[in-house]
């Protein structure tokens, strides 16, 4: 009985340290893609406003080229 008791401590010893690796690397994960999603945004925003630099910049340039 107390060997019995000994081998199902040292189980739930090993399965809470697996629990304990799985959920650190979920949190990694997490936070990786919580870094990727805010890049992502900031290059949009980026694009965003040289979309409307180009725009703005597009008329001036066809009324800027007399020789063309």
């Amino acid at each position: 009985m107390l060997g019995e008791l000994s081998d199902r401590t040292e189980a739930l010893a090993t399965v809470s340290l697996q629990l304990k690796d799985t959920r650190m690397e979920l949190d990694v994960t997490e936070s990786g893609s919580t870094v990727t999603t805010s890049q992502i945004s900031q290059l949009q925003r980026e694009r965003d406003e040289l979309a409307a630099l180009v725009d703005q910049l597009r008329p001036q340039r066809a009324t800027s080229r007399p020789f063309a």
